[in-house]
């Protein structure tokens, strides 16, 4: 399947909406912050995975990623990839992200995420409501990729 990843623009919000309110996941602030949305389209265009960063000053947490059954799991790690890119074009000097999924940690780590202890995270982070509830939960395992300049 030929898979196109890009950044959302404002046109794609509603659609991009309707696309997580199907999934029953959360898009509180995907208005507003668009534009560190990134999408992967079919050959017909029809999205079919979204992934966003919830930006906290000079941080990001990965928010929000969403496939349908039709996006081709092996471009997992090429999608995460593109949103990496967009999180340093964007000027974010760390992206966190969280995860209650023991399999997905050698994945981030192979993308170069570090693990973070709770007590580790940055106040940015903090002043997310959802990563405060995220960081409440006992299995939830903190991430980190910093970018060098």
């Amino acid at each position: 399947m030929n898979v196109q990843f890009r950044g959302a623009e404002a046109g794609d919000v509603i659609e991009l909406e309707e696309f997580y309110r199907a999934a029953k996941v959360s898009f509180t602030g995907l208005s507003e912050n668009y534009s560190y949305y990134l999408l992967a389209e079919d050959g017909a265009g029809k999205k079919i995975a979204a992934i966003g960063i919830e930006p906290l000053r000079d941080v990001g947490l990965l928010r929000s990623f969403v496939f349908d059954r039709t996006f081709p799991v092996e471009q997992i790690p090429s999608m995460l990839q593109q949103v990496l890119l967009l999180a340093q074009v964007s000027s974010l000097k760390s992206v966190f992200l969280a995860t209650d999924k023991e399999s997905t940690l050698s994945l981030f780590e192979a993308l170069g995420f570090r693990r973070v202890e709770h007590d580790e995270l940055p106040d940015e982070l903090l002043s997310s409501s959802h990563a405060v509830e995220l960081a409440k939960r006992m299995t939830t395992r903190f991430m980190c990729k910093t970018f060098s300049k």
